[in-house]
């Protein structure tokens, strides 16, 4: 018996590390689960606006077996 992995509560654990962080600006949920058309094969896809006095970006992490690709840039 296979379980499909929670993209919702995989989404919550990552944006739990962000939440509180004074740099983020927002968090933005783009991509199929965003307009409703995942399949079983989506990523999860998150855009985290970061504040202009960071001067560095991230990209993409695997929790509980689904992709949150995800962008983490300044607005600049």
């Amino acid at each position: 018996m296979s379980i499909k992995p929670n993209w919702q509560s995989a989404l919550n654990k990552f944006l739990k590390d962000w939440k509180d962080k004074d740099f983020v600006e927002a968090a933005l949920l783009t991509g199929n689960h965003a307009v409703g058309v995942q399949t079983k094969y989506s990523d999860v896809d998150v855009y985290i606006v970061l504040s202009d006095k960071v001067d560095w970006r991230k990209r993409g992490i695997v929790i509980d077996g689904v992709l949150i690709e995800y962008l983490a840039n300044p607005v600049s």
